[in-house]
């Protein structure tokens, strides 16, 4: 006869739903109560929820430890057993010698998480204790363990301790992932495991446009023309999520019509991504890798937004595809600039540039 758990998720807490009644008629006297027992310090144990995955800039996690994540909570029915208890942060996917975890000291006032010389306090009150080094310490890849010590370890403080944790990085070539997983051990048991992952952006390398330095031709009036079908886009320190919310731009730098347009080609004959256009969105293999806005009119700048799934590959295939056209002023020359702008949250690429000779027909 199988038990059946399940959960479900209310307000700002994590209600346990059992299906006991009908079962417990139909289990035999001592099995009955002993599944009462069991599910009942179920319900006891913590609960943690709101940890999410995170990127950081090299820079910024080499100058500091940086907060990992301020949404996180933890729930426990049973407060008064999270004294002698534990919070538990290890890898479970990487962790080496360039790895630190730690607790940010925010301060000793109300409802702040003091950390110094291994003491956790919480409104300047004691709650728990790290080692200061090896195993336990959170240094050079080793996890975290915080001993919770004192009466004032209240799911509120324990809380306030888990959106305090904080990840910094020791050197300049980093390993683009690891993963920590988040466990708090009150004396009914262990908490769910709470998992993010954590990124590095090495800022040694920018995503690079390049594009030869021969200038590109257009007559008036004629069907558009790509602007760089021999450009080159690569970016080797892919993180997950890279590209989310980045923006491809570009525009017309110098020699602007009020008539000229930028746009994209529907279908190419060489690339090897099978990239389409409907609409003012780019598909690939009929998965939206990105959407577009202007080009013309007001709206002189083209700007192809990307999504998280976006690739190296279909970015250079985009750029193979970027048009232009004009209507008027013959023996204006134009330049196109390119940016890839906001990868990774905060890196841009070079600007890269192509003139454009526009002559009559």
């Amino acid at each position: 006869m199988s038990i059946k758990i399940g959960f479900s998720v209310f307000g700002n807490g994590l209600s346990r739903i059992f299906e006991t009644s009908q079962r417990r008629k139909a289990l035999p006297g001592r099995l009955g109560r002993i599944t009462e027992r069991l599910e009942d310090r179920a319900l006891l144990t913590a609960v943690i929820s709101g940890l999410n995955d995170i990127n950081f800039n090299e820079n910024t996690v080499n100058a500091s430890p940086q907060i990992i994540d301020t949404d996180v909570t933890v729930t426990d029915s049973n407060p008064d057993k999270l004294n002698n208890g534990h919070v538990f942060v290890q890898y479970t996917n990487g962790g080496g010698p360039e790895d630190q975890l730690s607790i940010h000291d925010a301060g000793t006032g109300a409802g702040q998480i003091g950390f110094s010389n291994g003491t956790v306090t919480y409104g300047g009150l004691t709650i728990g204790t790290v080692p200061v080094s090896g195993t336990g310490s959170g240094h050079n890849g080793a996890g975290l363990a915080i001993a919770l010590t004192s009466v004032n370890a209240t799911p509120e403080a324990v809380t306030a301790l888990l959106q305090d944790l904080a990840y910094g990085n020791s050197s300049d070539t980093p390993t683009p992932f690891r993963t920590i997983t988040v466990t708090v051990q009150d004396l009914d048991g262990t908490s769910n495991e709470a998992t993010s992952k954590i990124g590095v952006i090495n800022e040694s390398e920018i995503p690079a446009i390049t594009i030869p330095d021969t200038p590109g031709t257009y007559q008036l009036k004629q069907s558009p023309a790509l602007i760089a079908p021999d450009a080159t886009f690569s970016y080797t320190n892919i993180v997950d999520a890279a590209f989310v919310n980045s923006q491809l731009k570009v525009s017309i730098a110098s020699g602007h019509s009020k008539k000229d347009q930028l746009g994209i080609a529907k279908t190419g004959s060489s690339d090897t991504e099978q990239i389409t256009v409907k609409g003012h969105k780019i598909l690939n293999f009929g998965i939206p890798v990105a959407s577009f806005s202007g080009g013309k009119g007001k709206q002189s700048d083209l700007t192809i937004t990307l999504t998280n799934s976006t690739t190296n590959a279909e970015i250079n295939t985009i750029l193979h595809r970027l048009t232009f056209s004009a209507k008027q002023d013959a023996g204006v020359n134009r330049t196109v600039n390119i940016q890839l702008k906001n990868v990774s949250g905060a890196v841009n690429s070079n600007i890269a540039s192509r003139d454009i000779a526009v002559s009559s027909k």
